[in-house]
């Protein structure tokens, strides 16, 4: 079952722990020595937000053969109808996706996440020590009960195999890390089907995963 996790605004941020699906840890540990040794080997990153080591935007396709096993959990979350409701002519797709590793000292900038549809943000927690950074979410503008403006914000320390769904405009970072911290994150789009604009996108359409695994 989601915990949600209310923010002084009118969105949510849903938390999962997935560690109760079958093979799930044994999975974890493969995607972590997959990125370990990518990130070791010097395998070419991506610039970002993320102030360590990412793979690409659409390593949903890169590296499908090693994503699959989550992508099929990730899937079967967003199909829960008492979640994620879609309406008549809508599907879901997998924007991007990228894995990434956050060595002792990096760090993650403030930032959003945007598009022109319906999105909603995760991030997957591999691992996450005890003492390990937070996920700090920004919550800016908003008047406090004297009628000041104010940045507030929200840390949230996710266990180790937490699911964090979140609306993508939801500005986020995370501090110097203490750790080694491995995490696939992305974002999943809400929109009417449209094939053609499927395969020229890179995206990946929900039904088309299912079929072909």
């Amino acid at each position: 079952m989601f915990t949600m996790i209310p923010i002084p605004t009118t969105r949510y941020i849903y938390s999962m722990n997935l560690l109760d699906i079958p093979y799930r840890k044994e999975d974890d540990l493969k995607l972590i020595e997959y990125i370990d040794k990518l990130s070791k080997e010097h395998y070419p990153q991506t610039q970002s937000n993320v102030m360590s080591w990412r793979s690409e935007w659409n390593s949903h396709n890169v590296h499908r053969e090693v994503m699959k096993c989550f992508l099929g959990d990730l899937f079967r979350v967003f199909t829960d109808d008492m979640i994620f409701p879609t309406e008549d002519g809508t599907e879901i797709y997998l924007a991007d996706s990228w894995m990434s590793v956050q060595r002792k000292g990096d760090w993650i900038r403030r930032h959003a996440h945007f598009t022109y549809f319906h999105c909603f943000s995760f991030c997957y927690y591999l691992n996450m020590g005890k003492d390990s950074a937070p996920i700090r979410f920004h919550q800016y503008n908003l008047p406090e009960p004297s009628g000041r403006i104010s940045d507030r914000m929200l840390d949230i320390y996710p266990s180790e195999g937490t699911l964090l769904i979140f609306d993508a405009e939801n500005q986020h970072s995370v501090d110097n890390t203490i750790d080694d911290r491995f995490t696939v994150s992305g974002n999943i789009m809400f929109m009417p089907k449209d094939s053609s604009f499927n395969e020229e996108s890179g995206y990946l359409y929900i039904n088309d995963f299912f079929n072909e695994n």
